[in-house]
């Protein structure tokens, strides 16, 4: 059953408490009803009221959401998180996730477990084998270089900040070696 929130909301205009329910027990409990602020049972001048969530739209990729700021209006206690652009340090281990995904991910293609199983096989007795794994080996060290100086240049401020799925779009592209 879906719960609501309500506040219990002074006189003076101050949330002393909040409760979530269902809205039969909001009703029942509370002697609250929707469109109407019910006077709470203490005299005081209190009331409950409805709370609802405004919050602005959050890309985890590149912002990060504010402190909670709680408004009470006429009909309603309005709970909000802005949102703020994620700082470089922040940024930087979604640039390490992203950039690891990305490795693994091609070396699924040809059925490694990922980047780490593909260069394992370096050495492999079967030269196809021995070839992708060699090939892996040699892209893995170059994005890596890239990223690492790329991403000294971004906490240097020498660069721009992007997100990180358009970092990983600048990283060195990937050829598997032809069939042998």
């Amino acid at each position: 059953m879906e719960k609501i929130e309500l506040a219990l909301v002074s006189g003076s205009g101050e949330v002393l408490d909040t409760a979530r329910v269902t809205l039969a027990q909001a009703v029942e409990c509370y002697g609250w009803v929707e469109g109407e602020t019910a006077t709470a049972p203490n005299g005081k001048g209190n009331r409950w009221m409805l709370v609802v969530r405004d919050d602005a739209p959050v890309n985890p990729d590149t912002e990060a959401a504010t402190e909670e700021v709680v408004t009470v209006e006429a009909d309603r206690v309005v709970k909000a998180r802005g949102k703020r652009a994620l700082t470089v340090d922040e940024l930087m281990p979604r640039y390490g996730t992203a950039i690891q995904a990305h490795l693994d991910a091609v070396a699924a293609e040809r059925r490694y477990d990922g980047i780490q199983t593909g260069v394992s096989y370096r050495d492999d007795p079967r030269p196809k084998f021995a070839a992708e794994g060699e090939a892996l080996f040699a892209w893995r060290s170059a994005v890596w270089g890239y990223a690492m100086d790329e991403l000294g240049k971004v906490q240097a401020g020498e660069r721009p900040v992007v997100t990180p799925a358009e970092f990983v779009a600048e990283l060195p592209s990937f050829v598997w070696p032809e069939a042998s």
